[in-house]
């Protein structure tokens, strides 16, 4: 993805099917203070157990020694609140991986409620 970030216009593909295309900076624009990072504390996979499943959260993968929360669209707030108790979250800028994720996700979501 480091290349990507040098490009005028991204293509992400899923499954045969265009997902998105615009410039990079774009991309990352629907993700930009819904990415929050928190410390993981002493145990990150407890930490993750316990607000994996929070419906404000899309997403909550470990990085390192934080915590990246992608907050659902207007959740931000109820998401900050949610992980305060672990530290004071900071918005931080999302790469182009992050995007991929959770439009890969969204776009499973959609697919899975077509087909229900």
């Amino acid at each position: 993805m480091d290349e990507a970030e040098q490009c005028d216009t991204l293509a992400f593909i899923l499954n045969g099917s265009l997902i998105a295309q615009d410039a990079p900076h774009e991309l990352k624009r629907a993700l930009r203070g819904r990415l929050l990072e928190v410390p993981s504390g002493a145990d990150p996979f407890a930490t993750l157990r316990g607000i994996k499943q929070l419906a404000a959260l899309e997403d909550a993968p470990i990085m390192g020694l934080r915590l990246r929360a992608v907050a659902r669209q207007r959740e931000t707030g109820a998401a900050r609140d949610l992980l305060s108790p672990l530290g004071t979250p900071r918005e931080t800028e999302p790469s182009l991986e992050d995007v991929f994720v959770s439009l890969a996700r969204s776009y499973a979501e959609k697919e899975e409620k077509a087909t229900a």
